[in-house]
């Protein structure tokens, strides 16, 4: 029997924001609605939603400080694989 796991609500609130993108309910661009609307539509509270927005953003802080790596921050690649000619 495998053990059950509880998850945090703010990792269940990101995984809603997610499927809203997917779904193309959120598209590139878009506003989120205000945190008391929001957290309400998702039927979690305001520290919930700030914990998941705050994880969110902590994601996309990681990929871009990534994505400067590979692309050496000013558009040419410098990745550490070396490619041969």
């Amino acid at each position: 029997m495998g053990r059950i796991v509880k998850k945090k609500l703010s990792d269940s609130v990101l995984e809603e924001l997610g499927r809203m993108v997917e779904a193309g309910e959120l598209k590139r661009g878009d506003k989120l609605p205000p945190q008391d609307q929001l957290a309400a539509q998702l039927g979690v509270s305001r520290p919930s939603l700030r914990e998941a927005l705050r994880a969110m953003a902590s994601h996309i802080d990681d990929i871009i400080s990534g994505l400067k790596t590979y692309y050496g921050g000013n558009g040419q690649e410098c990745s550490d694989e070396r490619s041969e000619v």
